[in-house]
């Protein structure tokens, strides 16, 4: 199976999963932080796709390492 076969569906399957992680971290920081953390999730994702089916795996590793500092920040701003 070629990367770009494998690429899409899990692509898709990470874009319904980012719904899940928020629902599970509600209970603890609140919907805002969720809408936050969904819209972060949807950018990591869309970004790393379209990165990785450009073959760009340092530049996806670059990006990824980014988007996790702002995934650490939203943590800390709603830690309680």
């Amino acid at each position: 199976m070629s990367p770009t076969a494998v690429l899409k569906p899990t692509a898709a399957r990470l874009m319904r999963r980012r719904f899940d992680i928020g629902d599970g971290i509600n209970p603890g920081y609140g919907g805002r932080a969720v809408r936050v953390l969904i819209g972060l999730l949807q950018d990591v994702i869309t970004t790393a796709t379209a990165n990785v089916s450009k073959g760009g795996d340092k530049i996806a590793s670059d990006t990824a390492a980014a988007n996790a500092e702002k995934i650490a920040a939203v943590h800390d701003k709603f830690a309680c």
